[in-house]
């Protein structure tokens, strides 16, 4: 028989009262009486006063504990059932750690409908009180955009921390606001923490004004980022902070991220920085704009390998563009320390444009090591310096690239398609530069040489590549022992 309640067109987001629940599982008992011959329910529960909210104590819920058995809370909770306003000026912080309280050890859904909440504090995802009432499995989900969770002025604090040793966390389709010109000059603030997290994803989120780092990532496990967009941070968009253990297994799917940096703190301004680099990284199909210090940097740090990279089919431009001193590059693999190395690195498929200096730059440094790589089918034009730079790095191949009209400073150091280069002895040795393209097309060629090995290269193949337009040469092998072949040189 079919199901009828005796009210119509109650609005999802509309408090839900004692007679509205009762009617529902009146109506709900009854048919499974009769449709299930006398399945065993829980009676309805009184909650309150007919006409009262259904907690009885001006709290009210959207949605309902289970009526099988009735021994499961519900996991579903609207922030403002809780006391908090949303409206631009009120401090709803303690509020929201009350619906979080609320919820079982198991979570649940955090629900921000539509208004700008403010929060003075963290939103702490575990709980007040983790170490005795631990919660994970928390989802915080918005309505959109029009979704806001604001950063108190003058209170520098970041807005939502998953929680150390969190696990199985998600926040969707919500904005942050971090209220950047309400805070101090520190920056070691974020939007999202996801510190020491277990298998979290965020997603589909607007991430904006962070004194500091949009997303913090430090010692994740498993984490996925995907489709955020996030504006306008004073340090990374999304970093991985230098200290401690690495992360594993990180994933960095579809955001762009937006003039990250700061011309006071230029040195931390990239779209996307992990130093060091966590294990088993992917970063594919972002976009990063107008970044103050550059645009994906990854790498070891003084103790971290770095190895197990994709960085594929992302799109950077303007790095570091109009800022003078800082010398930015489009994407970068460094790895500055003795006796730890970078490795197994994949780059591919990217579009590189206009970078302050370089448009992609694999670079070693004080006894560091870079061994096991590719750079493929990338476009790489309009850079300041460098199309692709390789230093003392090893066994790499630099295979179907596209490289064009870069060189656009006239002022800088090396202004050429493809260049290679190593110390007095640690040599870039047994790398293969095939297939690429390597041009200058504008009227006054800017990109001085097509592909250069330096004194400080070995062993390397450069083969089947096509040059043509540059100022000065096609291809230029000052290197040791070198096999250089079938290539074609047309002249400038």
């Amino acid at each position: 028989m079919p199901i009828s309640f005796p009210f119509e067109n109650l609005d999802e987001r509309e408090r839900v009262l004692g007679a509205h629940y009762n009617s529902i599982v009146t109506a709900l008992t009854a048919f499974f009486d009769g449709g299930l011959g006398g399945a065993d329910l829980e009676a309805p529960i009184v909650l309150g006063k007919a006409g009262q909210n259904l907690d009885g104590d001006g709290k009210y819920i959207h949605s309902f504990s289970r009526w099988f058995g009735g021994t499961s809370a519900a996991s579903v909770k609207d922030v403002t059932g809780f006391g908090a306003t949303g409206d631009g000026s009120t401090d709803d912080i303690e509020a929201i750690m009350d619906a979080i309280d609320d919820m079982p050890s198991t979570g649940g859904i955090l629900f921000f409908p539509p208004g700008i909440y403010v929060v003075g504090k963290a939103i702490q995802m575990m709980g007040r009180d983790p170490k005795h009432n631990r919660i994970d499995g928390v989802t915080i989900a918005g309505a959109g955009r029009s979704s806001v969770i604001k950063v108190k002025t003058g209170s520098d604090v970041t807005a939502i921390e998953m929680g150390q040793t969190a696990r199985d966390m998600l926040v969707t389709n919500i904005r942050i606001n971090g209220n950047k010109a309400g805070q101090s000059t520190g920056f070691g603030l974020h939007g999202i923490s996801a510190e020491n997290t277990w298998n979290c994803l965020i997603t589909g989120c607007w991430i904006d004004f962070i004194q500091g780092v949009g997303i913090e990532v430090r010692h994740a496990i498993n984490l996925t980022i995907s489709n955020c967009f996030i504006n306008g941070t004073t340090k990374a968009g999304i970093r991985h902070h230098t200290g401690g253990e690495r992360g594993d297994g990180l994933i960095i799917n579809a955001c762009t991220i937006n003039t990250p940096g700061d011309p006071s703190n230029a040195i931390e301004g990239e779209g996307i920085r992990l130093i060091p680099c966590p294990r088993k990284t992917v970063i594919s199909g972002c976009t990063v704009e107008d970044s103050w210090a550059g645009g994906i940097i990854v790498g070891t740090s003084d103790s971290q390998n770095c190895d197990n990279i994709s960085i594929t089919g992302n799109t950077v431009t303007n790095a570091g563009r109009g800022l003078g001193t800082v010398t930015a590059v489009g994407i970068t693999v460094t790895s500055p320390s003795a006796g730890i190395r970078a490795g197994k690195i994949t780059i591919t498929g990217n579009f590189v444009e206009t970078s302050d200096t370089d448009g992609i730059r694999i670079e070693s440094s004080n006894g560091g090591e870079i061994q096991g790589f590719t750079v493929s089918s990338n476009v790489v034009v309009n850079n300041d310096e460098n199309g692709i730079k390789i230093v003392r790095a090893t066994h790499g191949s630099i295979c179907a690239n596209s490289v064009q009209n870069n060189g656009q400073d006239a002022g800088g150091s090396s202004r050429e398609g493809i260049r290679v280069e190593g110390g007095t002895d640690d040599e870039s040795q047994y790398l293969a530069i095939t297939g690429n393209g390597v041009f200058d097309s504008d009227g006054t060629p800017t990109q001085q040489i097509g592909i250069h090995t330096l004194s400080t290269s070995k062993d390397c193949t450069v083969a089947g590549n096509a040059t043509q337009g540059n100022a000065v040469q096609g291809i230029l092998d000052e290197g040791i022992d070198n096999d250089i072949a079938h290539n074609t040189e047309d002249p400038t």
